[in-house]
């Protein structure tokens, strides 16, 4: 009787131990859902309203707003690539304008990293998360400039690029 008795007590802790380690684990799963949605808004709501990234954003759309990014670019292309001599560095308004590119570039490596491996929120993911940005970056034949400097200086964009062609 005593080892019938050890043994259901043993099958019922064994058997809480399985039910216990479903509802960590399932715990652990929605913490994770909660904490990329909250990344993601934050992502979301800085890439929509910071005006640094508003003005690369427009740089990127408009032919004309992008005439100036495509100076910097070049200049930027001539040191990296020692060009010419006289010109080593980049003037002020040039490293402003660069880095507000570096900041939307940053903007988009972070929202890469936390590209959900979940189906449901991969459609979301990509819908919501600039997948027209990236490509737009990408597609245009005549920003060479700008793809150069992805490609030099931000080369996983370029693939996360070729994933969604």
């Amino acid at each position: 009787m005593s080892s019938i008795l050890n043994l259901l007590v043993n099958l019922l802790i064994g058997i809480g131990s399985i039910f216990i380690a479903l509802a960590v684990y399932k715990l652990s799963r929605q913490k994770l859902r909660e904490l990329w949605l909250e990344n993601f808004g934050e992502i979301h709501t800085t890439f929509w309203n910071d005006n640094d990234i508003r003005e690369i954003r427009y740089c990127i759309t408009y032919d004309e707003a992008y005439e100036p990014l495509k100076a910097v670019l070049l200049h930027r292309r001539s040191i990296y690539e020692n060009v010419d001599e006289n010109q080593k560095r980049l003037e002020k308004d040039e490293y402003v304008l660069l880095d507000k590119l570096d900041k939307f570039l940053n903007l988009l490596e972070r929202a890469i990293n936390i590209r959900p491996e979940l189906d449901k929120y991969n459609d979301l993911w990509r819908a919501l998360f600039f997948q027209f940005w990236l490509q737009k970056c990408f597609d245009n034949k005549d920003r060479t400039e700008l793809t150069w400097y992805i490609q030099t200086f931000y080369e996983n964009l370029e693939k996360v690029s070729n994933e969604f062609k």
